[in-house]
């Protein structure tokens, strides 16, 4: 690889092999998507999906932390806030 690369401690170049150039999902990955799927699943009646989304990003994310996430919510707030 390169100096730069070599520099950092063992740990952050395994992740950053496992993230960025092997590509390779984190171990727990399986886990937390079953995870995800049983907040939902108990809750999705009662949820708009904007809610179940939440929940199961939530969950996710805590063990994806290179997820990338956005939204482009084009609709307009249904809450009172600050007009521009």
């Amino acid at each position: 690889m390169n100096r730069r690369f070599e520099a950092l401690p063992a740990a952050q170049r395994d992740e950053f092999q496992r993230r960025v150039i092997d590509r390779k999902r984190p171990p727990g990955l399986s886990q937390a998507i079953r995870k995800a799927e049983g907040k939902t699943s108990r809750r999705s009646a009662n949820h708009r999906h904007r809610k179940a989304s939440e929940l199961a990003l939530d969950v996710l994310v805590a063990e994806v932390p290179e997820l990338v996430l956005g939204i482009a919510d084009l609709t307009r707030p249904t809450t009172p806030g600050p007009r521009a």
